[in-house]
């Protein structure tokens, strides 16, 4: 029972450090995108 919760918990801990990278990745992704429109006059 003791490891059972145990790896709940890092499951647990890795999912929001996935997240956080995600979200980091994403608003990189976001700004990475209009840096692109921007340099190619508003074009994808």
């Amino acid at each position: 029972m003791n490891k059972e919760v145990q790896a709940e918990r890092i499951e647990f801990a890795t999912e929001k450090e996935l997240w956080d990278f995600i979200k980091t990745l994403k608003s990189y992704d976001a700004h990475v995108d209009k840096s692109k429109k921007e340099y190619w006059g508003g074009q994808p």
